[in-house]
């Protein structure tokens, strides 16, 4: 009698099993994920004298444009 429990146990378990790894792994044809930019070079830019001699500091947002391999341009953002 529980040698044919375990057995069961066994058999569901595995068909669970199997069930899961189709669902999680699909039929292999899954879209590529494109790769993200990458930094290749960039200048540190200069700190503004007058900020530096004040201690002035703070959060500056920039906006970038690329044409996938170079900046093409960059301007910093006015917060409202």
């Amino acid at each position: 009698m529980m040698v044919r429990f375990f057995s069961s146990l066994l058999v569901a378990g595995t068909l669970v099993w199997i069930a899961c790894a189709r669902t999680h792994l699909g039929t292999g044809e899954q879209e590529p994920i494109p790769a993200l930019p990458l930094v290749a070079a960039a200048p540190v830019p200069l700190y503004p004298p007058l900020a530096h001699a004040t201690n002035t500091e703070g959060v500056v947002h920039v906006k970038i444009r690329t044409d996938g391999h170079k900046v093409i341009e960059a301007h910093a953002v006015r917060n409202k």
